[in-house]
């Protein structure tokens, strides 16, 4: 019995059209995976900046109003002693930042002169 459903398989052979059936069914196969990734990217690419806008929304929200700031032009008028004293304060922080930053810039200064001492010796020690 098994001998016989051997010899028919071995004597059956496959269409003329075969390969080019197989081949166009690949092919639409192919074409229909294609589409349906560009219309993931697309999903996945519109998924993504709805998420990153409601992200940003709610990392940079707010809940006080933005405060209105208003010149007045009547110089008769006294300044108060409470903003004086926090512009003062707030004067006093930002020298004290801007002395901290200068003093840093000194130190990468030092570090560039070693960089280019170093540059200049580099290249007579490898001769």
């Amino acid at each position: 019995m098994y001998f016989l459903a051997l010899s028919s398989s071995c004597s059956m052979r496959l269409d003329s059209s075969f390969d080019h059936e197989l081949m166009s069914r690949i092919r639409n196969k192919e074409q229909r995976t294609t589409a349906f990734r560009w219309t993931l990217r697309i999903a996945a690419s519109v998924i993504f900046i709805v998420g990153l806008v409601t992200v940003s929304q709610w990392v940079f929200k707010t809940d006080e109003p933005p405060v209105q700031i208003t010149q007045t032009t009547n110089t008769t008028q006294p300044v108060d002693l409470e903003v004086m004293r926090a512009f003062e304060q707030t004067k006093s922080a930002l020298l004290l930042i801007s002395s901290k930053l200068n003093k840093g810039q000194e130190q990468t200064m030092m570090l560039s002169k070693f960089d280019e001492a170093q540059v200049r010796i580099k290249p007579t020690s490898e001769q």
